[in-house]
């Protein structure tokens, strides 16, 4: 017997791909596909000056004059009239005003009162010499109007201003002079040198204390000038001693006396 053969499906399938693609070559051999034709263009038209639209006549647009009447007689009034133009007020002041003055730059710093005036002292301050202006003055346009004690007022062109006295800048204190040192002596010793924690004068401690005792002395001696029967406290010190003083006194007499006698005995 023989073995039948068995189709491959890979094999069936190649040939069915084949034959699909042979068939669409011979459908576009015999019928071949024709391109689509567009319509002829239409010949261009030139347009003449017979062809343009032609206004129709009576449908122009009447002049503004021919609405006056209903401008004059509006529908928004009760009277049906045109109202009263408006009558602008036409202003007196003059346009170019000159612009305002500034405000004098000086500085008050003091008032001088006399019985009969009183003076400003004002400082410039751009720096300068103080000046001294009573009322009435003219200040860099201003006219001085009053002077008090602490300001004072100016005016120009119905303005007024107050000029108080300036406290914040004070005159600084005259620089005191350096003492100028000794002019040495031809001949003279120079100082010896001190050691560092000694005082440069030694004596000066006992001067100090004899100045003080000197003034002491002294006011105790006004005091006694003034009323003699009054006891001074040396005297109160010297007459009424406390028991702590007599004990100690007694012990030393005790002491001294013990003493002598032993050294008489020895």
């Amino acid at each position: 017997m023989k073995r039948a053969r068995s189709t491959n499906p890979l094999t069936a399938a190649l040939l069915v791909l084949i034959a699909v693609a042979c068939a669409v070559t011979l459908y576009h051999v015999l019928w071949p596909v024709r391109a689509p034709t567009l319509p002829p263009t239409p010949p261009e038209v030139e347009v003449t000056q017979s062809d343009a639209p032609i206004p129709i006549a009576g449908l122009g647009v009447p002049p503004f004059d021919h609405y006056a009447e209903i401008v004059d007689r509006t529908v928004f009034r009760e009277d049906r009239r045109k109202p009263p133009p408006e009558q602008t007020e036409v202003s007196e002041e003059p346009d170019d005003e000159p612009p305002p003055l500034e405000p004098p730059a000086y500085d008050l710093i003091g008032v001088v009162t006399t019985p009969d005036r009183n003076l400003a002292l004002l400082r410039p301050r751009s720096g300068g010499d103080v000046v001294r202006l009573p009322v009435g003055a003219e200040l860099e346009g201003w006219r001085i109007t009053n002077i008090d004690n602490t300001n004072l007022s100016v005016e120009n062109a119905g303005r007024t201003l107050n000029m108080e006295i300036d406290r914040t800048s004070k005159p600084s204190a005259p620089a005191r002079p350096a003492s100028r040192a000794a002019p040495a002596v031809p001949g003279a010793a120079k100082p010896a040198s001190v050691p560092a924690g000694m005082p440069a004068n030694p004596a000066a401690p006992n001067a100090a204390a004899e100045v003080r005792r000197r003034a002491q002395a002294a006011a105790r001696a006004g005091r006694r000038s003034a009323n003699p029967a009054a006891p001074t406290v040396e005297r109160e010190f010297r007459y009424r001693k406390s028991p702590w003083a007599v004990q100690e006194e007694a012990a030393r007499k005790t002491k001294s006396q013990s003493d002598g006698a032993s050294d008489a005995g020895g």
